[in-house]
C-alpha cells in the first residue's frame, strides 16, 4: 500500500487572486503549507497508532512518480475540487491503476439542482462550477464543484467505463454533509 500526498515542499494549487496582491498570495501559500504539515503529521500519528505498513510518497497529483509502480486501486478523497486540473490528476493515477479508481467528494445541492434542471430542458450535459469568486477572493483553495456524472465521463475516457455512485451522508460538526462516492472499474487500457 502506498499513500500519496503533498508535503510542505510542494505548492498546493491555490487560487492566484490578484486583489490581495503578491503579499496576500504569499500569506495564503504559507498558511496552506502549514495546513499540509498538519495533515502530514496526522498521517504519521495514525500510521504509528495503528501499526500501518503503508509507504508514503510525496508529490503533486499531476506527476505521480512511475517508480511507485502499478497499484490495484487509486483513491481520491476530496482532492479533485482542490486542484486546477482534475482530469490531469485522474489521468496521472489512472495510467498506474490496474483495476479501480475511487473518487469521493462533496455532493453539491446547487450542482444537483442544475443537473436536474438541464435534464428537464432536454439538455444532456454534465455541469461543473468554477468555485473562485473574484469579488470576494474566496475560496482560496477550491477550484471546482464537480458532478459525479462528469467524473464518470472523465474516467470512462481513461478506460474505467464501468462505474457506480453512492451518496453517503456523514456527520460534521456543522451538521450532516452529503458526499458522493464514485467507484470506477477498468474496462480497457488506452495509450495514456
Amino acid at each position: 500500500m502506498v499513500a500519496y500526498d503533498l508535503s510542505q515542499e510542494q505548492d498546493q494549487d491555490m487560487v492566484p487572486y490578484s486583489k490581495p496582491g503578491e503579499e496576500g498570495y504569499r500569506q495564503t501559500v504559507k498558511e496552506a503549507k502549514e495546513h499540509i504539515r498538519r495533515i502530514n503529521n496526522g498521517f504519521w500519528l495514525a500510521h504509528r497508532a495503528y501499526g500501518s505498513k503503508a509507504n508514503v510518497v510525496y508529490g503533486t497529483a499531476y506527476e505521480i512518480p512511475k517508480e511507485i509502480g502499478q497499484v490495484d486501486v487509486s483513491v481520491f478523497g476530496s482532492v479533485l475540487l482542490h486542484i486546477r486540473d482534475p482530469f490531469l490528476a485522474l489521468q496521472s493515477a489512472a495510467c498506474m491503476t490496474r483495476e479501480t479508481v475511487v473518487v469521493t467528494d462533496l455532493n453539491s445541492r446547487r450542482l444537483r439542482y442544475l443537473s436536474w434542471a438541464l435534464r428537464m430542458l432536454g439538455i444532456h450535459r454534465t455541469p461543473m462550477f468554477f468555485a473562485p469568486n473574484y469579488r470576494t477572493c474566496e475560496p482560496r483553495d477550491t477550484w471546482w464543484t464537480l458532478h459525479p456524472d462528469l467524473l464518470k465521463n472523465f474516467l470512462g475516457v481513461l478506460g474505467f467505463e464501468k462505474s457506480e455512485v453512492s451518496y453517503p451522508t456523514y456527520q460534521h460538526r456543522s451538521g450532516k454533509v452529503q458526499f458522493f462516492t464514485l467507484v470506477a472499474h477498468r474496462t480497457c487500457r488506452g495509450g495514456h
